[in-house]
This record gives C-alpha cells, structure tokens and sequence, in this order.
C-alpha cells in the first residue's frame, strides 16, 4: 500500500511540474524548439511586400522673395504678359540641369514660405514646388522658383512639375504646373505657361 502511494505522489508531483513548464515560469522545465510554420504576428511588417518606386534625387533649390529673382526684368515681362515663364539650361561639364520657373503670381502672404523639392519615379524627374504660406496679405506679387537637378547625364530628360499647397495646416494637394521632356543637347530653352485668369 505504501509503494502504491509512492507512486502516485511521484506522478502528481511529475504533473505539477508539467504544468509549470507550460508556464514558462520553472527554469529546470524542458522547453519544446518553437513551430517553424508558427508566425508571431508582433513582427510581421504588413508594408514589407509594397516596393516604393519613388527615388531621391540629389538637388539644389531657392525660391524668390516678392519680386522674383530678378525685379525689373520681371516687371518688364509681367507687364507684356501675365503668363508663366519655365526656363531650362545643361551644363554638360558638371552635369547640372536648372530648371527656373518665373513670374508665379501669388498672395504676398507666401513670402518666406515657398520651398522646392526634386524626386524621381517611373516617369520620371518630378519637382515639387512647395506653397506653404503664413497667411493672406491684401496683395499680390511675383514669385519664382529654381530647382538644379545634379549628376544629370545628356540627353532627353522626362520632368514634371506640380505644385503643392498647404494653407493654414490644410492640405489642398498636387495641382499640375507642366509636363514634358528636355532634350539637353539643345543645351537651354523657354517654355511658356499661358495663364487664363490675368490679376
């Protein structure tokens, strides 16, 4: 009777034990090798699978204060047209392609706030001319922007530009400014963005 009651005491404590190793908590318990078909759902990376096309694109930008770069020649031209004006020009030298858009008319409120930025996808060169204006003012003024793009090798470039407006912590989106090709052995060019309301 009393072998009998050792062995049952013996199991009893074998399945305590058992019970504590399902825990984790006993450092002495056997831990089985995890399921190699298991996934922890704490380290998957729902976005690995996306590939981002966008690429960065090494580049240098300035934008004007009211005015444009260059004030007079910008009033000479404001005062035949009010249209836009995109100039291009290559250096093949330092490889260094400038893109310059003038005579954007726009609140005087976006003084200090205009940035530009570059970037490339599957069609191509993209630059972004970035509004993000402090306020309204009760005026009105020329502005431009210069976008260089760098390591540009010749031949016939894709570029798009956009601008993009952030007013007042809302963001209005893309709208399209131009969207073509620059053939670079021309070496520079001028390409007219007519505009449909003049101030």
């Amino acid at each position: 009777m009393t072998k009998y009651l050792f062995i049952l005491l013996a199991a009893f404590v074998l399945c305590v034990g058992c019970e504590t190793c399902a825990s984790g908590d006993d450092e002495g318990c056997a831990v089985l090798p995890p399921d190699k078909n298991a996934v922890d759902n704490s380290t998957v990376d729902d976005d690995a699978a996306i590939t981002d096309d966008i690429q960065p694109v090494a580049f240098e930008g300035r934008t004007s204060a009211c005015g444009g770069f260059e004030p007079e020649k910008a009033q000479v031209r404001m005062a035949a047209s009010c249209d836009e004006t995109l100039n291009w020009s290559y250096d093949p030298e330092t490889q260094r392609l400038t893109v310059r858009h003038e005579d954007i008319v726009l609140n005087c409120g976006a003084e200090g706030g205009l940035e530009t930025e570059a970037i490339k996808d599957e069609a191509g060169y993209k630059i972004i001319e970035w509004e993000l204006p402090h306020g309204a003012a009760n005026c009105i003024c020329s502005f431009d922007y210069e976008t260089v793009l760098l390591g540009i090798e010749s031949g016939v470039v894709p570029v798009t530009v956009v601008r993009h407006v952030v007013y007042e912590s809302e963001d209005k989106g893309e709208t399209a400014v131009w969207s073509g090709s620059f053939d670079l052995s021309q070496g520079s060019g001028t390409i007219p963005i007519p505009q449909e309301n003049c101030p």
